[in-house]
């Protein structure tokens, strides 16, 4: 009878323990299920990742939108599951494993960085990206320097040289089919001496915006800018021989009359630069002729393409035999105690002009004057030159002018002279008497 009481009593504490066991997980049940709920977040701004780009490379292709691009990744999960998830815990790949030339329209994949747990992607937006895909090719063109800027002021840059004048660039076709050139640009503001700048390089299209996604190798070169002083000189003309008879240089000019050198060295700059000497004797006519110019070595003209040329204006000369009076002439310089016999000189003379034909065919010989200077005169007949005075510088006599003059004592100053002395020597003898009387 006891044995059956024990039986009861252990079948009773065992159904108790199930239900208490039911009882407990129900109620953990619904404390989960209102505490730790199922929920869903979107995660955004997932930027997406290209994988096996190397099978592109090994085919020659280039992945050409490079850009970032970003998804949104829905995900389910329990709440403090979902809580744990840190940024970058959820990655968006795309695969670009078997991918050709052209765009194509590609699935994003997602998967946990770590174990999610019970975490699941309900859904990703947009849930492909766009895959442009191009062939690579490489060109070898010319790098072209430009400046920024100018140097001080009399200070001018030089021919500009790199060591690598063209360049390799690599890229996708798309991209090199647009490229018109190469560049690299250096600052020269207010520069004064030369110098060396590694500088980069950059492909740049038709509007000269700079194109990316390209390969330049090198990317850097080095770059020499020569700074050079300059000066500007006048020109200076040389000749030699004469104009033929009756021609006269009525006027010239050099074009242009100034020359602007560059400064190579640590040279004495002239003061002027000197043309080569022209032969006035084989000119007969009105002409142009080119010039060579004498320019010292450590001098160099900036633009050596510049022709510098004589213009040469001439006249037309005559020669015309004009009658002149005595009245026309004066004498000057008479030396002292000389009178010039004046009834001994000829009334007219004769002389040769010679000056442009209008001026000298035209002139009024009345008008002229003419200088005698006497200053080496001595006592008997004597030759002397007469001068032209003439405020043409082209008119000349053709021939030196001489005339004979004679010379004779002037007895009236003489007489003033001696009596002067008389008087000089009767004051002294009356001083010396009133001396010995005192």
């Amino acid at each position: 009878m006891k044995k059956f009481k024990f039986k009861k009593i252990y079948d009773d504490n065992l159904t108790a323990k199930i239900i208490s066991l039911v009882i407990a997980i129900f109620f953990w049940s619904y404390v989960m299920g209102v505490e730790n709920p199922t929920e869903t977040m979107t995660i955004r701004n997932v930027r997406v990742n290209f994988e096996n780009v190397e099978s592109l490379e090994n085919k020659g292709l280039i992945l050409i939108n490079q850009a970032d691009q970003f998804v949104n990744i829905k995900v389910s999960g329990k709440k403090n599951e979902l809580n744990k998830l840190k940024e970058g815990s959820v990655l968006a790949t795309v695969d670009l494993k078997g991918f050709g030339v052209g765009d194509s329209r590609a699935m994003v994949s997602t998967r946990f960085e770590s174990n999610p747990g019970n975490i699941q992607v309900e859904n990703v937006t947009p849930r492909d990206v766009l895959v442009s895909i191009d062939k690579v090719i490489t060109k070898e063109m010319a790098v072209k320097i430009d400046t920024l800027g100018t140097p001080v002021e009399n200070y001018i840059v030089g021919e500009i040289s790199t060591t690598s004048p063209n360049v390799k660039i690599k890229g996708p076709k798309a991209t090199l089919d647009k490229v018109r050139g190469l560049v690299s640009t250096i600052d020269i503001s207010d520069k004064k001496e030369s110098f060396t700048i590694s500088n980069p390089v950059k492909a740049v299209d038709e509007n000269g915006d700079e194109l990316v996604n390209i390969e330049a190798v090198p990317n850097v070169i080095n770059i020499s800018v020569p700074i050079f002083q300059t000066v500007i000189k006048p020109i200076e003309l040389k000749t030699k021989g004469n104009l033929p008879t009756l021609l006269n240089i009525k006027s010239y000019d050099i074009n242009p009359s100034t020359i602007t050198l560059k400064v190579l060295n640590d040279v004495k700059i002239p003061q002027n630069i000197t043309t080569e000497e022209v032969d006035l004797s084989a000119i007969n006519k009105n002409t142009s002729i080119k010039l060579k110019l004498n320019i010292p070595d450590g001098l160099v003209p900036i633009d050596e393409t510049i022709e510098y040329k004589l213009n040469l204006l001439l006249d037309n000369y005559a020669i015309r035999r004009v009658e002149i009076k005595k009245s026309q002439i004066e004498f000057v310089n008479l030396p002292d105690g000389l009178k010039l016999k004046e009834n001994e000189i000829n009334d007219t003379y004769f002389v040769d002009l010679k000056g442009p034909e209008d001026l000298v065919t035209t002139l009024d010989a009345g008008n002229l004057s003419f200088i005698c200077d006497l200053g080496n005169a001595h006592l008997g007949l004597q030759r002397y030159e007469i001068i032209l005075q003439s405020k043409d510088a082209n008119l000349s006599l053709n021939n030196p002018v001489t005339i004979d003059l004679n010379m004779e004592e002037d007895s009236l100053n003489n007489n003033i002279g001696d009596n002067n002395e008389n008087n000089n020597n009767n004051n002294v003898d009356e001083n010396d008497n009133n001396d010995i009387e005192n």
